[in-house]
């Protein structure tokens, strides 16, 4: 494990030496395999199962690494984009397509190219003629494996193919990506979160998992399969008035809250349709 990143912690307060050998291998110490230029970080286990007692709990060396991170960024202001929805439906595969662009982003501008991120994009051809549809600068420039497959596991967060679960618990991008939102400097974090109704969540740990995911997010995307149906909503429904029972019984001790903020747990809900 000292060569892998993404490392599971164990139940209650992993290990040092697991994150420690986990730094490691995201600085490209010790026996750790060779990664792609602009491929920092890894993905850090926050938040997770522990099953033998039915509860969620958090791993504090993961928050402990990942504050110091921020600390050292010396920004401010944050922003958690977040992707939650049923199992097995590419959630980690979407947040790594995310990570990949965030990237391009950032060596393009290292090298001295904003300014092609920011010009029109190509026009698309005519349905039916059968032309092609040429991919674009940023989706091409990572090469042909995502990161997170089995060929580049440790550059995003980790998927595969098959129904079993891939994904436990709450998981973040160790390395936050810097921004500039109203002439200000902002870190960007993606998280990922363990697949709903996978068979292996008590309703309580589901309904704490996606109503902390929610409570954290700047921009939360509701990821569904084909279509919005009726117990989909609902569900959603019944995670967020858990987690504004919790707020509401934080904000009774805490000074200074704003009321509208615990009757509003969203801060951006969009809804994301696939059909592949």
């Amino acid at each position: 494990r000292g060569s892998k990143c993404r490392a599971r912690a164990q139940i209650r307060r992993p290990p040092r030496w697991g994150l420690a050998a986990a730094a490691m291998a995201a600085e490209g110490g010790g026996d750790a395999p060779s990664r792609p230029p602009g491929c920092q970080g890894c993905a850090l286990q926050l938040v997770q199962l522990n099953m033998a007692e039915r509860r969620v709990e958090i791993n504090e060396d993961a928050l402990e690494r990942l504050g110091r991170r921020l600390r050292e960024l010396g920004t401010s202001r944050l922003v958690v984009v977040s992707v939650m929805g049923a199992f097995r439906t590419g959630k980690s595969f979407l947040l790594d397509l995310i990570l990949r662009y965030l990237r391009h982003e950032d060596a393009a501008a290292a090298a001295g190219l904003a300014e092609e991120l920011v010009s029109p994009p190509r026009p698309r051809p005519p349905r039916g003629l059968g032309e092609p549809f040429g991919l674009p600068a940023w989706f091409t420039a990572g090469g042909h494996a995502v990161e997170g497959g089995e060929e580049r596991q440790d550059d995003g967060f980790k998927f595969r193919g098959g129904m079993d679960p891939c994904t436990e618990g709450i998981w973040v991008w160790s390395e936050p990506f810097v921004r500039q939102v109203g002439g200000r400097p902002v870190a960007l974090l993606l998280l990922d979160t363990q697949g709903a109704w996978d068979g292996n969540m008590t309703k309580e740990q589901s309904a704490t998992v996606f109503g902390l995911t929610a409570l954290l997010s700047s921009k939360l995307i509701y990821n569904i399969d084909r279509q919005i149906q009726e117990d989909k909503v609902e569900n959603l429904a019944y995670f967020m008035s858990f987690a504004q029972a919790a707020l509401r019984k934080a904000a009774q001790t805490a000074e200074g809250h704003c009321q509208e903020e615990v009757e509003r747990p969203f801060q951006s809900l969009d809804f994301l349709v696939r059909d592949w």
